[in-house]
């Protein structure tokens, strides 16, 4: 997912942010979602799986 629009500070962005948020999140075996807020902006959750109990 990759948003055209410029963050409020109106620093320049590469858009690289989520994409390896992403991609570490997923190795980890874990979830990343994105979504619409109402009064807008966006809403990001990430899920990570919990640790196994150590034996």
């Amino acid at each position: 997912m990759r948003s055209w629009h410029r963050p409020i500070w109106n620093a320049l962005s590469s858009g690289l942010g989520l994409a390896i948020v992403r991609t570490l999140v997923e190795a980890q075996g874990g979830t990343v979602v994105a979504a619409n807020h109402p009064q807008g902006g966006a809403v990001l959750s990430v899920w990570l799986p919990a640790a196994a109990p150590e034996a």
